[in-house]
């Protein structure tokens, strides 16, 4: 754990780099750069860090610059050139719903003996397509493309966090997972964020107004995204406001991206947070 205000660039790296790992690509970086996923949540297919896909539209931007702006590097990364010119007949040409259905042609799918498609399959994409995206992810243009589309994500962290009150490192962890996973929240779901911070007692110091606040938070976000995915959202926000948890049937646990009540640069640090040598100091007795 490192103690101290480290800034916000440092927070946000930890951040992406304990979303991309424990909810996204099960990869750290660089390798999670060039996971692509299969159809199995009717996105089409996700690529990359934070998994940007065909059907939110996040996903068409990145590769049309490549194509546009990085040729060679997409020839080099699809060596069939039949496959390099469908691939970018797919990507320039075609509707979000055929696009859809191309990630759906690529999807390695395991099949029950009656023909239907095997439940938590679908994860996965056939080759060579999927060594194609390894090597694109592999690329520096695909890499800087990728966190330049992460800017989004992170400007909506930031206007939640300032919002909130949010200060730490995990605070900031939260804001930004919520907006990798559901990228907005409703005006009554923030109204209600906001009114339960208005209750929090004015004397608890600012580490317990800040997990109060991740917990309601973490809470909250998930009511308005009721449906087949609400109670794995629901557990990745608590493992963060919480610190740890199990998620996806694994053990997560922020300390070890120093996503800690510590200050996330992004905010003034409270008068009423508790300096470290104090914290220590109590613990011992002394």
């Amino acid at each position: 754990m490192t103690y101290g205000n480290l800034g916000i660039t440092y927070t946000r790296n930890q951040a992406l780099s304990y979303t991309s790992y424990n909810y996204e690509t099960s990869k750290t970086l660089p390798d999670a750069f060039g996971v692509m996923s299969g159809n199995f949540d009717g996105a089409g297919g996700s690529f990359g860090v934070i998994q940007f896909n065909w059907k939110s539209g996040t996903i068409q931007p990145i590769f049309r610059d490549l194509i546009n702006q990085h040729p060679e590097d997409v020839q080099a990364a699809i060596t069939s050139t039949a496959d390099y010119t469908t691939f970018v007949d797919v990507v320039m040409n075609r509707t979000t719903t055929n696009q859809i259905a191309w990630g759906e042609s690529i999807t390695l799918w395991e099949y029950n003996a009656d023909g239907t498609k095997k439940s938590g399959s679908g994860h996965k994409t056939k080759e060579p397509w999927n060594t194609y995206f390894l090597n694109l992810g592999a690329m520096k243009s695909c890499q800087d493309r990728q966190m330049l589309g992460c800017n989004n994500y992170f400007n909506t962290a930031n206007g939640w966090a300032s919002d909130f009150g949010l200060w730490t490192r995990r605070g900031y962890a939260l804001c930004f997972d919520n907006a990798v996973q559901y990228g907005g929240m409703t005006a009554a779901c923030k109204t209600d964020i906001l009114n339960y911070i208005a209750t929090i007692n004015p004397t608890y110091t600012a580490e317990y107004k800040e997990l109060l606040t991740m917990r309601y938070m973490a809470w909250r976000v998930c009511q308005d995204h009721q449906g087949a995915y609400y109670q794995s959202a629901l557990d990745r926000r608590n493992a963060i406001a919480n610190g740890s948890g199990n998620v996806y049937g694994y053990p997560v646990d922020t300390t070890p991206y120093d996503l800690i009540l510590e200050p996330n640069g992004l905010l003034a640090v409270p008068a009423t947070k508790v300096p470290h040598w104090i914290r220590i100091t109590r613990v011992r007795g002394k």
